[in-house]
């Protein structure tokens, strides 16, 4: 079995964006999520990410926080949205984001 999913017709299991210490585990079931985290963890130092990092959930369940989630012994909390880049992500059914941005920053950062 896989531990990533599909989306659409692209096989995703860990999504790396624009950061390059920024890192995306992608999965259909909880426990292969954990077992994504773990593999990460023994290829790089994530203990001091586990802070900062969040679960979002996508799908039937997505209502559903009740979920454990380790770095390590450290606890990712599950939330209902996630900030990332200004832009947020929605824990929903399907794939939603809430792009309330600030146009002087995004003015800036273009015309910069």
């Amino acid at each position: 079995m896989s531990l990533g999913c599909y989306v659409g017709d692209v096989y995703c299991g860990c999504v790396r964006p624009m950061y390059a210490d920024d890192l995306i585990p992608v999965s259909v079931y909880v426990n292969l999520l954990q077992r994504i985290i773990d593999t990460c963890c023994e290829e790089a130092v994530l203990k001091s990410y586990a802070l900062k990092s969040n679960i979002i959930r996508y799908g039937p369940k997505c209502t559903d926080f009740n979920i454990e989630l380790h770095v390590d012994s450290i606890a990712i909390p599950c939330v209902n949205q996630v900030q990332y880049l200004g832009v947020y992500l929605m824990s929903a059914k399907c794939f939603k984001v809430c792009m309330n941005l600030k146009r002087n920053f995004w003015t800036a950062n273009i015309t910069n």
